[in-house]
């Protein structure tokens, strides 16, 4: 209720301000915009008055409004991927609202959060997961930067290194990504709007289609080693008659010597339905039907046939405009987004609006409000990550199961639903689900509210004196629906009998923030001096009912359900934070800058730590006379900095935790990051300029889970152990290739990542703590090893490195290595990633194009395993000989010369073989990920007409892409995570594919 009062009084005061903008009649003296170019002075002096300096003193990366509007992505995180050196986005699929995470440089916690923070227009915004599904759970929950409204951004700006997000605390220990909307940022707007508002209108359509299908063998179907058999693996005769492999020499003895096929002479089966054991002993009358039906033995495209074409329809109104004596302005966004995705099930539809208001109601006092509402709604199949084919733990996921259908098998024709509503399939046992009873009997659901804006105050004491104040409030209530109904197959009961899940999230942010900010220019020195303190509060409930044993097929309600349990979970955290800001500046080619900040944490016993930054500029070509008017050499800046952090988020540690077995830690430090970066921002010849950024970071006290075994009894304790090194290297590179007076224009861009990371110390009572995956297997820190890298059973191999066969002719596995530890088998972190981004122009028309290219990191892909292994790609067709693994004899230490068959080299070795190694690759990479092709029509050409300005675009977004490294036949895109939960990185247990959107957008300016 309080927040519907909140809500009324702010709607009035803006639609009051609004009245009142065009009432007015005297006239200001409008402020300096910021510079939208690429490289972006970090001491830039050009501060509008009302700015928060927390968003302006530290100027990072800037991405310009071009290369965001008319994005066929609904989430902001997407629309910005390898936009900017050190930025990675992990997306889990091509589903629409599914989840993905923003890293800046890479992790620095083992358990904590490493998400970038996201302020909009000041607002300091959560980009969680849902937190009551954890890792290996589910896929189908998005995150809460899918409630950003990407049409009205004017611009972003990234903050990477500690010592440009130092005044945002512990909390800006990830990075800070800076989102300017058109609303919240009027009153910085250089257009001549006056008393006539600027209004738009874009309108866009887009088709949706799968982008990574793979390319299906067409020559053989299901069975085992040649011979026919309703299994689930794709080894069996080929879909000819005659030859080595062909169905008619399909056959079989019975006990009297009698020679049987089970194919007839026009090479057709008998119904699976009519020789199914199961159907015999539970539904017989259900099997009668299907007696004497013949079964057509012949390949079929269900992947291809299950997926659809989607769609992305997005509609934008803004209208922007401001009174003639410039003392008001008002800012006003709708947007409605309607997507279906390519997977059957599968659609989003979202509205925003957002209203943005300044006015200067005294001579001295100016007041600024913003506010930004959204509605998602979200329907989707449950996605769960698979490992071996089943759900984890004990069935079948969707995607898989559509995947790896054998070719032999037609989903849609054969019935999936049994009279009392369960499902049936092909297989004689019944063990396996039919896909589409997954898709029509399970779901989840998520429709979000959400209201975040702010109000702030500036009064101008004198010309050097300011004092600002601003209050903030992000608050969303995220209604979740989880559903199963009874009869599917699983060895679980929970997913045989059904499900249904219902959990509300309810999170609330508000935000004080108090500064007092002094500035003087003197002859040749201008100093800067601000103080301030900041009060944040975060409130998150979480009430979850879950209800299984169904009673009734198809009814939802938890009264359904015979059994019953409630969760209700309370968090509050309340961080105040005092900080200070200097900054000098001489002549223009001295700058230094000192800050720091305090934060108190409320639910900590060591709750106090200070974190310091100084950043100093040195730019030769103000400095020397003689590169001032230097033709080659136009400008140079130089610049080292020292920045630091820390972090006291302990959520994911304690929501794993029994409290009965849980052993306290009243010790416990916050982990506390420190860095030195260097960097040259220069610009060459009036066409060149480059960034580049190198820089060493230490994350030490790092948070851990310890098992400790007191009086018979384990308890689980966080303890602070342990220290990482990161180093990195950060380039931004733009060239003017062409810009000649006849209106062409050529530029290119290229940005370039390279991370490195090593544990140097995890403390004396581990030796590797492997934090993402279980107990013998996952994402982990080993002292020599980067951050993150998988350990787990390895191919064992000899003293030469070559891997040792059994007497079988199998790989044979090791589960530690020579210190007695969990083998290192690959590291999910790229050697580099370079972008090319291209944008050509000539008059009206613009062509751009945006290429990435991924070097090196592993995936541990079981879509790759599993599709090989069941037989089904192009990569296996070559089947018809035996196997010889290449490797030596553990008996004799020879060249191993044991044959092995076809099935047993790709499914027991490649697919279910003892080693984890088995299933990691390559994840390089090279992406087309955008192009489009515009048209504007100018103003000189509307110069009469009412419409300004009309603007039409054709966009493609992942056109193509090639994982070079990985089975051609898999059409594999690694640009998927098995989940957004937790720090995991690497893991495709079936994450599902890829997407492809192609469509135009349509622009009007009034």
């Amino acid at each position: 209720m309080k927040n519907l009062y909140s809500l009324i009084l702010i709607l009035s005061f803006l639609l009051l301000s609004f009245q009142v903008c065009f009432s007015q009649s005297t006239k200001e003296k409008q402020k300096q915009t910021l510079s939208d170019s690429l490289i972006v002075n970090i001491n830039n002096k050009a501060i509008d008055s009302i700015s928060d300096k927390q968003q302006t003193i530290a100027l990072g990366y800037t991405i310009k409004k071009e290369q965001i509007e008319d994005s066929p992505e609904l989430d902001i995180n997407r629309v910005i991927t390898n936009k900017i050196s050190g930025l990675e986005v992990k997306q889990v699929n091509g589903l629409s609202g599914s989840a993905n995470r923003i890293w800046i440089r890479g992790i620095s916690s083992i358990y904590g959060d490493n998400n970038a923070l996201f302020v909009v227009d000041g607002i300091p915004m959560t980009n969680t997961t849902n937190e009551f599904k954890q890792w290996m759970k589910d896929l189908s929950t998005p995150t809460r930067s899918l409630d950003i409204n990407p049409n009205n951004i004017e611009s972003i700006e990234v903050l990477k290194s500690l010592a440009e997000t130092n005044l945002y605390g512990s909390e800006g220990r990830n990075g800070v990504i800076l989102i300017n909307t058109k609303t919240g940022s009027i009153k910085n707007s250089d257009l001549n709007l006056l008393s006539n508002p600027q209004i738009q209108f874009s309108f866009s359509k887009f088709s949706i289609d799968i982008a990574s299908l793979p390319d299906y063998q067409d020559k053989f179907g299901q069975g085992w080693d040649q011979g026919f058999g309703w299994y689930y693996a794709n080894w069996g005769p080929g879909f000819y008659k005659d030859g080595l492999g062909g169905w008619g020499n399909n056959f079989y003895y019975d006990e009297n010597g009698n020679i049987h096929s089970p194919f007839d002479e026009n090479g057709t089966l008998p119904h699976p339905y009519s020789t199914s054991s199961w159907l015999l002993q539970h539904y017989p009358d259900y099997q009668a039907q299907f007696i004497g039906q013949r079964y057509e033995w012949e390949p079929r495209n269900n992947a291809r046939d299950f997926f659809e074409t989607g769609s992305n329809i997005n509609a934008s109104f803004n209208i922007l405009t401001k009174s003639k004596n410039d003392k008001h302005t008002f800012g006003f966004d709708l947007n409605y987004i309607d997507e279906v995705g390519f997977t059957p099930g599968n659609s989003l539809s979202k509205y925003n609006i957002s209203i943005g208001n300044s006015s200067r109601v005294l001579k001295n006092l100016r007041f600024t409000t913003s506010l930004n509402v959204s509605r998602t709604d979200l329907d989707t199949p449950i996605h769960y990550p698979s490992h071996y084919s089943s759900i984890y733990p004990f069935s079948f996921t969707l995607l898989e199961s559509v995947f790896t259908t054998p070719r032999s098998i037609d989903i849609f024709e054969l019935p999936y639903e049994l009279p009392d509503g369960g499902s049936i399939y092909y297989r004689g046992d019944n063990a396996i689900e039919h896909p589409l009873w997954t898709l029509n009997n399970t779901g989840f659901s998520q429709l979000t509210n959400r209201l975040y804006g702010d109000i702030s105050l500036q009064y101008d004491l004198n010309d050097n004196f300011r004092l600002l104040y601003n209050t903030s409030l992000d608050t969303f209530i995220e209604a979740n629906i989880n559903y199963r109904n009874k009869g599917g197959v699983s060895d679980s009961n929970l997913l045989r009998n059904g499900f249904y899940d219902t959990w509300d999230n309810r999170r609330r942010i508000i935000k004080h923030n108090v500064k007092f900010d002094y500035n003087k220019t003197h002859k040749d020195i201008t100093y800067d001096f601000l103080i301030g303190a900041e009060n944040k509060t975060n409130n998150h409930s979480q009430k979850v009912k879950q209800s299984d044993e169904q009673i009734v097929y198809g009814d939802f309600i938890h009264s359904n359900f015979l059994n019953h349990s409630e969760i209700d979970t309370i968090k509050k955290k309340n961080i105040f934070g005092l900080f200070g800001h200097f900054s000098f500046d001489y002549k223009d080619y001295l700058f230094i800058d000192i800050s720091g900040r305090n934060d108190f944490v409320s639910d900590e016993v060591n709750n106090s730590v200070f974190m310091p930054a100084v950043d100093v500029s040195f730019v030769p070509t103000q400095y020397f006379d003689k590169l001032k008017k230097n033709k080659i050499l136009n400008y140079l800046k130089l610049r080292s900095a020292y920045g630091t952090s820390a972090n006291y988020d302990k959520a994911s540690l304690s929501s794993t935790i029994n409290s009965s077995s849980y052993d306290g830690n009243a010790n416990l430090l916050p982990e506390f990051l420190s860095e030195i970066e260097y960097g040259i921002e220069s610009m060459l010849f009036d066409f060149v300029s480059f960034n580049l950024r190198l820089y060493n970071r230490r994350a030490k006290n790092l948070l851990i889970r310890h098992f400790e075994y007191i009086n018979y009894e384990n308890f689980l304790t966080i303890k602070n152990v342990g220290e990482v090194k990161f180093n990195g290297i950060e380039l931004d590179l733009g060239l003017d290739i062409f810009k000649n007076r006849n209106g062409f224009r050529y530029r290119s861009t290229i940005n370039f990542t390279k991370t490195n990371s090593e544990v140097i110390d995890i403390g004396e009572d581990d030796d590797i703590i492997l934090y993402s995956g279980n107990s013998s297997y996952g994402n982990g820190a080993r002292v020599g090893y980067p951050l993150g890298a998988f350990f787990g059973n390895r191919i064992a191999r000899n003293e030469d490195g070559i891997p040792i066969i059994d007497s079988n002719g199998n790989y044979m596995a090791e589960t530690i290595d020579e210190e007695g530890l969990q083998p290192f088998i690959g590291n999910p972190n790229p050697d580099f990633i370079v972008n090319y981004s291209n944008s050509l122009s000539y008059k009206n028309f613009s062509f751009s194009f945006l290429i990435n290219h991924r070097v090196g990191g592993n995936i541990d892909s079981y879509t790759i395993s599993s599709l090989l292994g069941r037989g089904l790609t192009a990569d296996t067709v070559d089947r018809l000989g035996t196997f010889v693994l290449s490797g030596v004899s553990h008996e004799t230490g020879e060249v191993n010369t044991i044959q092995i068959t076809n099935s047993d080299f790709y499914f027991g070795n490649m697919y279910a073989g003892p080693s984890h190694e088995i299933s990691i690759f390559d994840a390089s990479i090279i992406r087309l990920q955008e192009a489009s092709l515009s048209y504007n029509l100018s103003n000189k050409s509307l110069e009469k007409a009412f419409i300004k300005n009309i603007k039409f675009k054709v966009i493609g977004y992942n056109l193509w892409f090639n994982a070079y490294n990985t089975p051609k036949g898999i059409n594999y895109d690694p640009n998927v995570s098995n989940s957004t939960y937790g720090n995991n990185n690497g893991f495709d247990f079936f994450s599902g594919p890829t997407n492809k959107k192609i469509g135009f957008s349509l622009e009007f300016t009034f």
